[in-house]
């Protein structure tokens, strides 16, 4: 008979990983609006989950995990979320994630291309950010270009692709503060218009 994959339970222990970029830095580092992700470590990886291939739809079943990114300095955990493939989307339910000080809850797919010519600019997707605590010292080592700084509560819903990004709104709530936003933006990455 065939060999065929069905289910797997996946358990790291102490691992790392290592991004090493030899050719010329994507223009999001560049031009400092992330942190250089093809030059970096996260160690300390810890993995708790389960695959199953078999069911439709197919899953991931994450139960934890966690792990330090060397540069920058900053520890990153998670509790329980499931990645389900579906048609032609990856859809996440429920994921806690906590980087540092700041702490996420956030639902949402991303779609698969839809050609071979298309980019991860042209890919559909949808993020609903739960009311969530941040940083934005700690956010800043990740997003340089942030300018905010403090903490504060951030709420989102947006969806895309991100050549023609809709934000359906993001609120920040701070003591003494708040911030509603709601609008497209057509034209990333290259350019954007309001």
């Amino acid at each position: 008979s065939d060999w065929a994959f069905r289910s797997a339970v996946l358990n790291i222990y102490d691992g790392r990983i290592v991004t090493r970029n030899t050719g010329s830095l994507p223009h999001p580092v560049v031009s400092k609006s992330v942190f250089d992700f093809t030059n970096t470590t996260l160690t300390d990886l810890e993995l708790d989950a389960r695959v199953d291939w078999e069911s439709i739809p197919r899953q991931l079943d994450v139960f934890s995990f966690s792990g330090r990114l060397s540069d920058p300095d900053l520890f990153i955990s998670g509790g329980q979320s499931q990645v389900v493939i579906k048609n032609d989307r990856f859809q996440v339910t429920d994921l806690e994630v906590e980087v540092g000080a700041s702490s996420f809850s956030l639902t949402g797919f991303v779609g698969l291309p839809e050609s071979a010519s298309s980019t991860i600019y042209d890919v559909p997707f949808l993020l609903d950010l739960e009311p969530s605590r941040v940083s934005f010292y700690e956010l800043r080592t990740l997003f340089p270009v942030l300018p905010l700084s403090g903490s504060a509560l951030l709420s989102a819903h947006i969806q895309g692709p991100v050549s023609d990004l809709t934000v359906s709104w993001i609120r920040l709530e701070a003591p003494g503060a708040r911030a509603s936003m709601e609008g497209t933006v057509v034209g990333l990455p290259d350019s954007a218009s309001f």
